[in-house]
């Protein structure tokens, strides 16, 4: 989790990972949720928007990415997977 804490803060909040199973990304308004998801798949790595589990509408904007379960080094490398999307798409949104 240290790769997700040490991405650009204006991209995401890490929130979650004293709970051991999973973690919230919270993202900024301007990031493309969908893009970002498609391309840490294509890497291996399965995320979910958090959207996905409200009800009603979403109170804010984010990823889920479990990790129960997972070895350190799996944990490690998926982290940085979703990092390297994250940095794509924030240098290409701006």
């Amino acid at each position: 989790m240290d790769a997700l804490a040490a991405s650009p803060q204006d991209v995401l909040r890490v929130r979650g990972a004293e709970a051991g199973l999973h973690v919230v990304l919270d993202l900024a308004a301007s990031v493309d949720i969908d893009r970002i998801l498609r391309d840490a798949a294509a890497d291996g790595v399965v995320a979910e928007d958090i959207a996905d589990y409200y009800l009603g509408e979403p109170d804010h904007r984010g990823i889920l990415l479990g990790y129960g379960g997972l070895e350190p080094a799996q944990i490690a490398m998926g982290a940085a997977i979703l990092v390297r999307a994250l940095r794509a798409e924030a240098s290409s949104s701006h």
